[in-house]
């Protein structure tokens, strides 16, 4: 659980249905494929959102 976000320089959001049955290897696959390779940074959160709006998934 995210108690305090401050520690990261970006947050970014992926819009659109993510499938949460993902690994984390699906995960860091769009997060490049959408921002461009060798896009993981330090310090830098990313969202991802569910089928349904009350849930998301992070990767830190």
């Amino acid at each position: 659980m995210l108690n305090d976000a401050t520690r990261f320089k970006n947050i970014f959001i992926a819009t659109g249905y993510t499938d949460f049955l993902l690994g984390l290897d699906s995960l860091t696959a769009i997060i490049e494929s959408k921002l461009g390779r060798n896009s993981i940074e330090p310090d830098a959160l990313y969202m991802f959102c569910g089928g349904q709006t009350d849930c998301i998934k992070c990767l830190v």
